[in-house]
């Protein structure tokens, strides 16, 4: 089970890092895993605008609707068209 760390905790690491201290010494002082950090780094630039990818507070649940009946009744009969 993942340990989940609260947002001021998670705002004042990406706010070090920003400053320029090193993944590795933080991950050693904090006890979080190096690659946990790196996330919340990245993720915080993208925040920022500083990278491209979507931003947290943008960011949405991709739905997959579901197969309609025909399909899926021939797909649980293994047959198919």
């Amino acid at each position: 089970m993942a340990f989940r760390y609260s947002m001021v905790f998670r705002d004042k690491v990406c706010r070090r890092l920003r400053d320029g201290e090193r993944v590795e010494n933080l991950a050693h002082e904090l006890v979080v895993a190096a690659q946990t950090l790196f996330r919340w780094k990245r993720q915080a630039l993208i925040d920022s605008g500083e990278f491209p990818y979507t931003s947290s507070a943008v960011h949405t649940r991709h739905v997959v609707s579901p197969l309609p009946s025909r399909i899926g009744a021939e797909w649980q009969r293994g047959t198919s068209s």
